[in-house]
C-alpha cells in the first residue's frame, strides 16, 4: 500500500512536472511570435529614412481626420504629416499624380495649356491645333453618315442626329490635316477587271469613263478584287444604280483580331446610322438614304466604317483602350449587288489611298449648305438641358459656336473652290444670327449690356466663354472676305469689346469658370475642367495674334497657364 502511494506521488510530481516545462515552451513560443509580429510591423511602419546622410527619422501611422469628415491612415515623422493622394489629395486639390518606377509625378493640370504658334493667324490655313484632333475615334460619334458622308451624333440622344459643331470640327480636322502636308499621301488607281459570282448571268459594256454591268438573272454579283495594302483603306469611286434593290459591299480583315468582315452599303433610311450582324463574318451595314436615280460619288474610310461597326459587338472595350489607326484593316474585294435583273455602272477607275482631307472636307461644307435653315441657323434635333434641367433648349436651337465654326469652314470652301458663290452666301446668311437675340431665334445675349455669342442660348444667359471665344474665330475668318454686305468684322470687334470687359470674370484664382450660369440661375460657380481650361488658354492666345491691342487678355491667359502648374492668386 505504502509502495502504491509513492507511485502515485512520483507520478503527480512528474505530470506537474512536464505541465510546467510546457507552459514554458508556450509562454516563450507566444513571446517570440509577438516579438516577430512587432519586428515587421517595425520594418513596414517605422523604415528609418536617410535625409542627406544626417539624420533619420522615424515615420509612425496615425490617424488624420479630414474636416471632421471622415478619417483617414496617415504617417508622421519627426518633421511632417504625410497624407494619401488619391484618397484625399487627388480630389480635394483637382491634381493629378501617378507612380513611375520610384519617382511619383504630381501634375496640376492633367492637360496641358498649349499655345498657338506666335506670329499672324492664316484664315485659309490650319484652323489651330485641329490636325491632331480625331472626331470619327469619339465614342459620342456614331458613325460616319453613308448618306451624307458626315459624323452622326449620339451626344445627348441614343437615336443618331446631325450635330453641326462636330460636322464642322471633322471638317476643320481634315481641312488641317492637308494643309500639314509636306507630301502627297499614298494613293492607287485602279481599273476594275469584274469577276462574276457563281449562278450570276452578267453582261458588261465599257464606254464614256464607265462600266456598264447589266444583271440578266434575278439575283447576281460582280467583284473585282482591291489591293491588299492596310494603309489603303479609304475608297473612292462614281456608282450609278438604276433601282433601291441595287447596292454594294466591301470585304475587309480587321488585322488586330484577325478577323473577317463585310461592310454592306444599301439604300432606305434606318436611324440606326450602323448595324450589325455577328454572325462569322461578321456583317456591317450603313445605309445610304433613300434612293435617287443619280451618280453618287461615294468616299468611305472603310477602317472607320469596320471599327464603328465592331464597336456594337464584343470587342468595344478594346477599341476604346486601344483605339484603330492606320493600317489596323486591310481591304481586298468590293462587290456590285443585284437583287433583280437591271443595270447599274461604275466608274473604269476606283481610287485607294490613305486618306482623302480635302474630299471629306468638301463633303461637310456641301452638308452646310445643303441644310442651312432659310434665316441661316443650322438647328441642333435634340433638346439640351443644362444646369440639372434648370436651364432647358429645345430641339431646333442654334449655337453661336455652330455658327462660328460654320464660318471657319465656310469661308475655307469658298477659297479653296476658287470663289464658289453657294460658300460666300451660305455664309453672309449665317450671319443673321449674330445680329439677333436669343429670344429670336438668335445666339446674342447681353451681360451689363455687352453683347454675348451664346453656344447654348439659354434664357437666363449660360455665358460659356469657349463657345463664344470659336464665334470670334469663325466671324474672322470670315471678314477676311471682301464682298458687299459683309458685318462679319464689325460683329467680331463687337465680340472682342465684351470679351475684354468680362474675362476677368472668368478667373477664379487657381483656374478658370467654364461659364457664368451662377449668375443668372444663382447655383453655384461651374468650374472649368483642366481641359477645358486648357482651351481657354489656347483660344486667347490665338485671339491675340489677331488683334493688336491684346496686353489686358495675353496678361490673363500668362497667368492661366501658371494656374495650370500649381500657382494661385495671393490671399488678402
Amino acid at each position: 500500500m505504502v509502495i502504491r502511494s509513492r507511485k502515485l506521488f512520483l507520478i503527480t510530481i512528474f505530470v506537474i512536472f512536464l505541465f510546467f516545462v510546457y507552459l514554458q515552451f508556450k509562454t516563450g513560443a507566444e513571446y517570440n511570435a509577438i516579438n516577430e509580429i512587432k519586428r515587421i510591423e517595425k520594418k513596414y511602419y517605422s523604415r528609418n529614412f536617410d535625409l542627406g546622410g544626417k539624420n533619420s527619422c522615424s515615420v509612425k501611422v496615425i490617424s488624420c481626420d479630414i474636416n471632421a469628415k471622415k478619417k483617414v491612415k496617415c504617417y508622421k515623422d519627426e518633421n511632417d504629416v504625410y497624407i494619401p493622394f488619391n484618397q484625399v489629395i487627388k480630389k480635394q486639390f483637382d491634381v493629378t499624380g501617378k507612380l513611375n518606377q520610384e519617382i511619383f509625378e504630381w501634375t496640376t493640370s492633367y492637360a496641358k495649356a498649349k499655345t498657338p504658334d506666335k506670329g499672324q493667324y492664316n484664315t485659309t490655313g490650319a484652323f489651330g491645333h485641329f490636325a491632331s484632333y480625331k472626331v470619327e475615334k469619339r465614342n459620342r460619334v456614331k458613325c460616319i453618315s453613308g448618306e451624307d458622308n458626315v459624323p452622326m451624333s449620339i451626344q445627348w440622344d441614343t437615336k443618331p442626329y446631325y450635330y453641326v459643331i462636330q460636322i464642322c470640327q471633322y471638317a476643320l480636322q481634315h481641312y488641317s490635316v492637308y494643309s500639314g502636308y509636306t507630301k502627297k499621301p499614298e494613293k492607287l488607281i485602279s481599273q476594275p477587271y469584274f469577276i462574276y459570282s457563281k449562278n450570276s448571268v452578267i453582261t458588261i459594256k465599257e464606254g464614256n469613263n464607265q462600266s456598264v454591268l447589266t444583271c440578266k438573272s434575278q439575283n447576281g454579283s460582280a467583284f473585282f478584287n482591291l489591293r491588299k495594302d492596310p494603309v489603303l483603306s479609304v475608297l473612292s469611286f462614281i456608282w450609278k444604280p438604276e433601282n433601291d434593290k441595287q447596292y454594294f459591299s466591301v470585304v475587309a480583315k480587321e488585322n488586330r483580331f484577325n478577323m473577317t468582315t463585310i461592310i454592306y452599303y444599301k439604300f432606305g433610311k434606318d436611324e440606326r446610322c450602323v448595324w450589325v450582324n455577328e454572325k462569322l463574318p461578321i456583317e456591317i451595314y450603313y445605309s445610304l438614304g433613300n434612293f435617287e436615280k443619280k451618280e453618287y460619288l461615294i468616299l468611305r474610310d472603310i477602317l472607320v466604317d469596320v471599327y464603328k461597326g465592331l464597336s456594337l459587338t464584343d470587342k468595344k472595350t478594346s477599341i476604346l483602350q486601344n483605339p484603330f489607326k492606320i493600317g489596323d484593316v486591310t481591304v481586298s474585294k468590293l462587290t456590285l449587288h443585284f437583287s433583280k435583273p437591271g443595270a447599274q455602272s461604275i466608274s473604269n477607275t476606283v481610287n485607294q489611298s490613305s486618306t482623302a482631307e480635302m474630299e471629306i472636307f468638301m463633303k461637310a461644307a456641301d452638308w452646310l449648305i445643303k441644310n442651312q435653315k432659310d434665316d441661316g441657323g443650322w438647328n441642333v434635333p435634340v433638346p439640351r438641358s443644362i444646369a440639372d434641367n434648370r436651364l432647358l433648349l429645345q430641339a431646333g436651337w442654334r449655337s453661336a459656336m455652330g455658327q462660328g465654326h460654320a464660318l471657319s469652314v465656310l469661308s475655307r470652301a469658298y477659297n479653296y473652290s476658287n470663289g464658289k458663290k453657294e460658300y460666300l452666301e451660305s455664309g453672309l446668311k449665317s450671319l443673321n444670327l449674330f445680329r439677333r437675340n436669343t429670344s429670336n431665334n438668335g445666339v446674342v445675349n447681353k451681360f451689363f449690356g455687352l453683347k454675348w455669342y451664346e453656344e447654348y442660348p439659354t434664357t437666363p444667359g449660360t455665358f460659356v466663354l469657349n463657345g463664344f471665344l470659336y464665334s470670334l474665330i469663325g466671324l474672322y475668318d470670315f471678314s477676311k472676305i471682301n464682298t458687299p454686305g459683309n458685318d462679319a468684322g464689325i460683329l467680331f470687334n463687337d465680340g472682342i469689346k465684351s470679351l475684354k470687359a468680362l474675362l476677368p470674370l472668368y478667373d477664379t484664382g487657381s483656374g478658370s469658370l467654364y461659364d457664368l450660369r451662377h449668375v443668372g440661375i444663382g447655383s453655384a460657380p461651374n468650374l472649368a475642367r483642366w481641359d477645358y481650361h486648357a482651351v481657354h488658354v489656347y483660344l486667347l492666345k490665338w485671339i491675340c495674334n489677331i488683334i493688336s491691342d491684346c496686353e489686358d487678355i495675353d496678361k490673363v491667359a500668362n497667368r492661366w497657364i501658371d494656374y495650370s502648374n500649381g500657382l494661385r492668386a495671393r490671399h488678402n
